[in-house]
């Protein structure tokens, strides 16, 4: 299950089980809006480079076809499935350091300037505090969507209103059942949840199934949250993640 649950496929045969495409609609909204379109133009060059590359890698290594307009707007990552001919994702990246070295003297002040004004005239400390503005001001045109961020990434995700890993996580639950012979019910409160960002985007996935598992010494619901993986002798936390299935 991939794009923070909003396409869920067979991970030999590409079928598609489950999935929550962006309307062609919704994708006209998103690009053309002035605070995300000022986003998109002053994210950095090299970032819009390392799109570029890796949109080309993709296509040579592995001969998929890409999403039809992903240079009318490069400061955006845009997302497509070859199998659906279909976008589930569009991600901007913030990065309010870099816009605060730009200032608004330079030529990229008039989109600072943008920026500022949806955003009260005070730049949001990360992607996180950016991503409720980015609904909220998408709503007011309209559109409504789920904005999904992890650990301290720049990105934020856009997408249907409602997708989180949660929704992946209830398009497998019945293959899982299926697979053991169990109830749903019974196939959710024997499985395990893990991710590497419980305060963001991989919270509904935690807390989806009744173990919750997490690589990083986070949680902010005291006795509620996860089994933190704890092995002293291990400093990196997705080796963290490996010693647990190793030992599972």
């Amino acid at each position: 299950s991939t794009r923070n649950g909003a396409l869920t496929t067979h991970a030999f045969t590409d079928e598609v089980i489950d999935h929550h495409p962006i309307t062609p609609e919704m994708y006209e909204v998103i690009t053309n809006h002035p605070l995300i379109n000022a986003i998109q133009k002053l994210t950095r060059a090299e970032v819009k480079a390392q799109l570029a590359s890796d949109y080309a890698d993709t296509q040579r290594r592995l001969g998929f076809e890409l999403h039809p307009r992903r240079t009318d707007f490069p400061g955006i990552r845009h997302d497509w499935h070859p199998g659906t001919r279909a976008g589930y994702q569009l991600t901007v990246i913030y990065e309010p350091e870099y816009l605060e070295r730009i200032g608004i003297h330079d030529d990229e002040g008039n989109d600072l300037r943008i920026i500022l004004e949806y955003t009260g005239r005070v730049l949001p400390r990360n992607s996180h505090d950016l991503a409720p503005i980015l609904k909220q001001v998408l709503a007011d045109s309209g559109v409504e969507a789920a904005t999904n961020t992890a650990g301290s990434h720049p990105e934020i995700d856009i997408a249907l209103p409602g997708i989180n890993k949660s929704v992946g996580c209830a398009a497998l639950l019945p293959r899982i059942a299926q697979r053991w012979n169990i109830s749903e019910e019974a196939a959710r409160q024997h499985s395990i949840g893990g991710g590497d960002s419980p305060k963001y985007n991989d919270r509904p996935l935690i807390e989806f199934f009744r173990f919750g598992v997490t690589n990083i010494e986070f949680w902010e619901d005291g006795e509620k949250g996860p089994v933190v993986l704890d092995y002293p002798q291990i400093t990196d936390p997705v080796s963290r993640t490996f010693e647990l299935f190793r030992r599972s």
